[in-house]
């Protein structure tokens, strides 16, 4: 409760706040008006004694009191002169401070009333006089000759026949217009009486008939006009399926299939059904206006449908309008970055393909600081076009931009890393496409690379997508990097027992190396021999390739070779194990554990 009593007393304050600023004006008001009409019938007082002065002043004889007449005479018009100053700056601090209020008995506006009367506001004064206005249209026998003026002392009335009073101005309504009040009410008889009659006309029987009949031709005209879209949407709709195959061919975009025809089949059938739709709906709307205006009552209806479209249409046309400028700035930014980029991108074209060199530049680097610089580009265009686009100062605009900035610098961190792993893996250069490379547990050749993830192709087909964050981090060894220059030492091992001299072994090795494909023969293989062991020898062949790609092919014919190398040789690759082998006590004599 005690919550509510501090809000409930701002409240009240700010009630009677206004209640004495609103009872401030009226009272202004009213002691304006009343010092105009003051001032008024002071100026009438003046002018009877300016005519007695006068009359004095041509049945004067002696000099002094010639001059004493017209000394008073001189007074009376500076003092008139005075009292039109001040009823003029009355006036134009009235019309500061004061309100019209509008009579209009039917549509249109007659005339205002500025000024109240007595106890009479001015709103009391232009509702009776509408009010009264009215009743003489409802009388089925009105006559505009008995309008007439009848002037007392403080105004002069519109009166309809035997006394009844329709409109009433005093001075002060003169004053405004700054003319007789007499001239001020023949003027607003005139409007009265043709206003009553033009109704008159307009609401006859006869009339009502005739907008009957109008409203009856714009229906069937409307219908006609409904059943002529729908004739001619089903025309189209049966000739485009009759010419569906040589119109519906899909929709592609360089090697992408947007659709496929009977995709854009449907997608074209599903937009000519609203368009129809559409077509039927602003043919119904625009016709409304049209009917509500045949009936003086409705025309009203009429001007408000209007103006829901119009008004919207006028604001869009004048804020394209006033946008053009800003347009023409964003056009011009954005060509002038376009052909930057297109500038850029034929230097980078040409570093990718050999045909520009660029000290300490390799050609991998060109695709890659493209995208980079690129990026950058339309970043520095959009912070320039941003100022120029429509609402980009509006709370709403900033509101949903900081709330995008927000949700984007969240859900990045883990993409801005592999970005950034990216731009370090290109400019290292640990390898390229095409690459034969083996990264943490995956082998294969590298197929794509771009600033977010590497792509390997195993040799079974398998495509593997590894993070750049992960590649950056993992060991990455790279069988294609020194193959063209230097060439792949491809190594075996085999183990062959003692009874087969080394040399015998180093010649049938080399041999297999040499009859198998891809195996270069210069540089010579050669063999290491690893270890002794009790019963064997290791050995190791080490051949160079430059077709690192191809190693696992090699490997297969390579052990393939040195079977049959060793077949036609009568030497047996297996290896003679010994072990010993202990007898146990409960076991008979003669039999051993095996």
């Amino acid at each position: 409760m005690k919550k509510l009593i501090l809000p409930v007393f701002l409240w009240v304050l700010a009630f009677v706040s206004f209640a004495q600023d609103s009872t401030g004006i009226r009272d202004s008001i009213i002691l304006t008006e009343k010092l105009i009409i003051q001032e008024e019938n002071q100026k009438i007082i003046d002018s009877l004694v300016k005519v007695q002065l006068e009359k004095k002043l041509k049945e004067a004889q002696a000099k002094p009191e010639i001059n004493e007449l017209e000394e008073k005479l001189k007074l009376l018009e500076e003092k008139e002169a005075d009292r039109k100053i001040a009823q003029q700056n009355r006036i134009l601090q009235l019309k500061a401070i004061g309100e019209s209020f509008a009579v209009h008995p039917f549509r249109d506006t007659l005339f205002y009333i500025h000024t109240g009367t007595g106890s009479f506001t001015a709103a009391d004064r232009a509702n009776s006089t509408t009010e009264r206005i009215l009743r003489l249209y409802e009388d089925d026998f009105f006559n505009k000759d008995s309008l007439k003026i009848v002037t007392t002392e403080n105004a002069a009335n519109i009166v309809y026949k035997s006394g009844f009073i329709v409109a009433s101005f005093s001075d002060l309504d003169a004053m405004w217009y700054e003319t007789s009040r007499e001239t001020l009410a023949n003027e607003y008889l005139e409007k009265i009486a043709a206003a009553i009659e033009h109704e008159k006309k307009q609401n006859s029987f006869r009339n009502q008939l005739i907008r009957v009949g109008w409203v009856s031709l714009a229906i069937i005209g409307l219908l006609l006009i409904i059943y002529i879209i729908n004739k001619f949407f089903k025309w189209f709709e049966h000739y485009l399926f009759k010419h569906r195959k040589k119109i519906f061919k899909g929709i592609s975009f360089r090697s992408f299939r947007l659709f496929t025809p009977a995709e854009q089949a449907s997608l074209v059938i599903r937009f000519h059904n609203i368009l129809r739709i559409a077509g039927i709906i602003v043919v119904l709307y625009l016709s409304l206006p049209v009917i509500f205006n045949v009936f003086p009552q409705t025309q009203h209806y009429a001007e408000t449908l209007l103006n829901w479209i119009i008004t919207p249409a006028k604001k869009i046309f004048h804020s394209f309008v006033a946008f053009l400028p800003d347009l023409t700035t964003i056009i011009v930014v954005f060509i002038f970055t376009r052909f930057l980029i297109r500038i850029i991108k034929y230097f980078a074209v040409q570093v990718e393909k050999g045909r520009l060199e660029i000290p300490g530049f390799h050609k991998d680097f060109a695709r890659t600081t493209y995208g980079i610089i690129r990026f950058f580009l339309y970043i520095f265009m959009l912070i320039i076009v941003f100022p120029y686009l429509p609402g980009s100062g509006s709370p709403a605009f900033q509101g949903v931009s900081v709330f995008l900035g927000i949700l984007i610098s969240l859900g990045s961190s883990s993409s801005i890393s592999n970005m950034i792993a990216g731009l370090i893996i290109t400019y290292m250069r640990p390898f390229k496409i095409g690459d034969r490379v083996k990264i943490g547990d995956v082998t294969g050749d590298v197929i794509e690379k771009t600033l977010l993830v590497t792509k390997i192709r195993t040799i079974k087909n398998e495509e593997v997508t590894l993070p750049n964050s992960n590649v950056l981090a993992a060991n990455a060894v790279n069988y294609s990097s020194n193959a063209e220059e230097l060439g792949l030492i491809l190594n075996t091992r085999i183990t062959v027992g003692y009874k087969v001299p080394w040399k015998t072994n180093e010649q049938l090795l080399i041999k297999a190396a040499l009859k198998t494909p891809m195996i270069e023969h210069i540089p010579v293989p050669f063999v290491f021999q690893l270890s002794l062991d009790d019963f064997y020898i290791t050995y190791q062949l080490n051949a160079y390739t430059r077709m690192p790609n191809e190693m696992d092919t090699i490997y297969s014919e390579l052990h393939k070779n040195i079977q049959i190398v060793y077949n036609e040789a009568g030497i047996d690759l297996t290896a003679v194990h010994f072990s010993t082998v202990k007898l146990d006590s409960s076991i008979p004599s003669g039999k051993e554990k095996s």
